[in-house]
C-alpha cells in the first residue's frame, strides 16, 4: 500500500486545524490567502548563565499551497507579513518540515515575532 503523505495526512490536518492567514511576501507586498497551523515552539533563552525556558509563537503552512501562489522559503518568506488571529506577525526564521515524500510534500515552519499594535 503506498501512502500519500500530503493527502492522508496533512491534507485532513489542515482541513480539521488550519487557520486563514494573509500572507504579505516581502518580494512583493501583495497579500494573500494561506491556510496555517498555529503551533507552539519551546525553546531555551539564555542570559547571565542562567537558562529559561520560553515558547516562540510559529506556524505550519504546506509547501504545495505556497508552490501554487509562485512563493519560495528562500526569496519570499524571509522578513514577511502573516496575520492570523487577530494579530500580524514578522517571520522571522523559516525551516523544512519534510515528510517521507519528501520536502515538497510537507511543511514549512514559519518562527514569527508578533508586530506592536500601534
Amino acid at each position: 500500500m503506498t501512502i500519500n503523505w500530503q493527502t492522508q495526512f496533512l491534507d485532513p490536518q489542515y482541513s480539521a486545524l488550519g487557520k486563514t492567514a494573509t500572507l504579505t511576501p516581502a518580494t512583493t507586498d501583495v497579500p494573500v490567502d494561506v491556510t496555517v497551523i498555529p503551533v507552539p515552539v519551546q525553546t531555551e533563552i539564555t542570559e547571565s548563565g542562567i537558562t529559561v525556558s520560553s515558547v516562540k509563537s510559529a506556524a505550519d503552512v504546506r509547501v504545495s499551497e505556497l508552490a501554487a501562489l509562485n512563493i519560495s522559503r528562500e526569496d519570499d518568506l524571509d522578513q514577511a507579513e502573516i496575520a492570523f488571529n487577530g494579530k500580524t506577525w514578522n517571520i522571522t526564521a523559516t525551516l523544512p518540515r519534510p515528510t517521507p515524500d519528501g520536502e515538497s510534500a510537507g511543511e514549512i515552519r514559519l518562527i514569527l515575532s508578533e508586530i506592536d499594535a500601534e
